[in-house]
């Protein structure tokens, strides 16, 4: 049976034991680029014991690259010059600082110049166009990553494959599956970063017209991992020991995702969202459905229904809250006003900040512990629904039914639908 975990990126204000206990983490991913002194050290000493995935660096390369180019550059200057650009960067050049720490495991050869396309804004007309120079690359890759896992056999070795859409992400399966590859990391971080919009999908070689414009984060997601275990599958080989989503951390996709990746015996989530939400006053939450939430909204409620409060049972909204209680008084003071609350609300100071101070946003003491109490929360929801799909005995049903629940409570019905058809085509067919 499959097993699901979060990996903490290592970061000072995430490698306590408290916090590390307290989001049931599955690890903790070691980021060389932006890791202080003081994190290798913490990674070298007593949390040693938790397994560690090194990080090759590759994002914030992908992401120079990309702001590189210049702004009027058409897609066919921006496809020649991202290829030339990401051909000059050599994936392994980070390798000392991710054995720094001495890790279980690396993120070691990756391709990333369908990244930079991506990140670059190239169109997917133009993707679809470089299908058979995606399948080369997926190909390399593969053999590099059995090389590097050969000359670092006390580790384990992700090979990163690259992928746009079901058919690319099919290719590149199949490559690495055919390749002997055993361990494997894919990048959805920029999927679910993309606020484009479509009308019709690649699925199988033919384009597929939606009945109306839908998000493309949940579609490609979907897409992507639908088609690297079809195209695993399709050479026959056994799935992969391991799978590692790199950049996912949406509530909502972790079931989705999962049940995909039903047939990995070890599969693993990582992304800085938990925590760049919480400073941004988003919070997850699991009822009524698997939802990132707007502080100032729930506050809202609050104000408008005394029956409705923020009564979560982690350790960090408990701790928080025992020394920094919320003013029923104040929290009534804001139903005499003649607007919405707003972000600006919420900062250090105000009235409705004072009044729930777990929501509080801005400079010192205060704003920066209500921040790292949110983003403990928030890793303690990703954790928590990572650990019960872990044991439900029925995935699907379990995958089913959070689906369900998000497209009845989603903020914005076109989101509903866009995972509700995301769901279809990850579970199309397999039972």
């Amino acid at each position: 049976m499959a097993q699901f975990s979060f990996l903490v990126n290592a970061r000072p204000s995430t490698l306590s034991r408290e916090f590390l206990n307290g989001m049931y983490a599955g690890g903790i991913l070691f980021p060389p680029d932006r890791a202080a002194a003081a994190t290798v050290a913490a990674l070298a000493g007593p949390l040693r014991r938790r397994f560690v995935l090194a990080d090759n660096g590759a994002y914030d390369t992908i992401g120079k690259i990309a702001a590189s180019l210049p702004p009027s550059a058409d897609n066919a200057a921006r496809v020649k010059a991202v290829r030339t650009a990401a051909g000059a960067v050599d994936p392994n050049s980070q390798l000392a600082e991710q054995l720094a720490v001495r890790p279980d495991a690396v993120i070691g050869p990756e391709d990333i110049t369908l990244a930079c396309w991506l990140r670059a804004g190239v169109g997917e007309t133009d993707l679809v166009q470089r299908r058979s120079e995606l399948r080369r690359r997926n190909r390399s890759v593969a053999r590099r990553g059995l090389t590097m896992q050969a000359a670092h056999p006390e580790l384990t070795v992700y090979t990163v494959p690259s992928a746009h859409d079901y058919d690319s992400a099919f290719d590149a399966g199949q490559a690495l599956g055919d390749t002997g590859v055993r361990a494997v990391a894919m990048g959805f971080g920029a999927f679910m970063a993309d606020d484009s919009w479509t009308t019709r999908i690649k699925y199988g070689g033919r384009w597929l017209p939606l009945p109306q414009a839908l998000p493309m984060r949940y579609l490609r997601t979907a897409l992507v991992v639908r088609g690297f275990f079809d195209g695993w599958a399709a050479g026959g080989s056994a799935a992969p020991d391991r799978f590692h989503f790199l950049g996912l951390g949406a509530p909502v996709m972790l079931p989705l995702s999962a049940y995909a990746a039903r047939s990995v015996r070890s599969v693993t989530y990582d992304a800085t969202s938990p925590i760049k939400d919480a400073a941004q006053g988003t919070l997850y939450v699991s009822e009524p459905a698997k939802l990132k939430v707007r502080t100032w909204n729930v506050l809202e409620r609050m104000v408008l229904d005394p029956a409705h409060r923020w009564n979560c049972p982690c350790q960090f909204c408990r701790a928080f809250c025992l020394n920094h209680p919320f003013d029923e008084a104040r929290i009534q003071m804001l139903a005499s006003r003649s607007r919405p609350l707003t972000a600006a609300d919420l900062r250090v100071g105000r009235v409705a900040a004072q009044a729930v101070p777990l929501f509080a946003v801005g400079p010192g003491p205060l704003g920066r512990a209500a921040e790292q109490a949110r983003a403990g929360h928030n890793h303690w929801t990703v954790g928590l629904t990572l650990r019960r799909l872990s044991a439900a005995v029925d995935l699907r049903a379990a995958a089913a039914a959070d689906v369900a629940a998000y497209v009845a409570n989603a903020g914005a019905a076109h989101f509903g639908q866009s995972v509700a058809m995301a769901w279809d085509l990850v579970s199309a067919g397999n039972a």
